[in-house]
């Protein structure tokens, strides 16, 4: 990474949050929630990823 581009990065990585959060299949959690857990809890982030990896994939096809 390089210096001053900081501000794009940060975006990047929130955006990819956002998406995961999205595709993710637990109910009755808002988004807010989901990404306080994901933060929190390394086991809740490993599940988010996986869950809303296959989701992702399962929706493109």
């Amino acid at each position: 990474m390089r210096r001053g581009n900081s501000p794009e990065n940060l975006n990047t990585i929130r955006k990819t949050a956002l998406t995961l959060t999205k595709y993710d299949a637990t109910p009755k959690r808002s988004t807010r929630k989901k990404l306080k857990l994901m933060g929190s809890s390394s086991d809740c982030l490993e599940s988010l990823l996986c869950n809303a990896n296959a989701n992702f994939f399962a929706a493109q096809f």
